[in-house]
């Protein structure tokens, strides 16, 4: 799954602006859609959201890819950007490829209160209100330490928050994770 993930040429290293300044996100990228008129996805995708969709009963439409080459690649403390819009959104992320931590601390900083090491194929399930109330990262190390994937499947529609448009549906280059 991971060469086949690798070999499809989408990853991309996006920038963004950090203060005053542009500056290389610190791992590369790759989205889908489940739309067909999005493009093809892949066949492996398609054997991870399926599932995914009957047991959670949701329409999950939105994958994406983070590859991080190495120890140094990573993500800061975040949570995903459809917390933004929708009330306990669902995010699911398979990691394949190399053990890297994943840690979770409330939402706005505090004491780290979970810290996992999920290996090939392990899943973690972000629902209810984890979204809005944890943060997660991966972190940089200075251990050695092989390239590692994390495939996070979203989906875009559900319950809104009050005030939320329906049109502000998140495509997978805006997906944080």
């Amino acid at each position: 799954m991971f060469d086949a993930l690798l070999s499809s040429g989408r990853f991309v290293q996006r920038d963004r602006m950090m203060y005053d300044r542009r500056v290389l996100d610190p791992r590369l990228t790759a989205g889908w859609s489940t739309d067909p008129a999005d493009g093809e996805l892949p066949a492996i995708l398609l054997s991870m959201t399926t599932p995914l969709s009957e047991r959670y009963g949701v329409d999950v439409d939105r994958i994406w890819v983070n590859l991080y080459r190495d120890g140094q690649d990573s993500v800061a403390w975040h949570g995903d950007r459809n917390a933004k819009v929708h009330l306990n959104p669902l995010v699911t992320t398979v990691s394949l490829g190399a053990r890297r931590k994943f840690l979770l601390r409330p939402r706005g900083g505090g004491p780290l209160c979970r810290s996992f090491t999920p290996g090939h194929g392990d899943l973690i399930i972000l629902g209810g209100a984890c979204q809005h109330d944890w943060e997660h990262t991966v972190p940089k190390t200075t251990r050695s330490v092989g390239p590692r994937m994390s495939v996070t499947i979203r989906h875009s529609q559900g319950e809104l928050l009050p005030g939320a448009r329906r049109d502000l549906r998140l495509s997978p280059g805006s997906a944080a994770g």
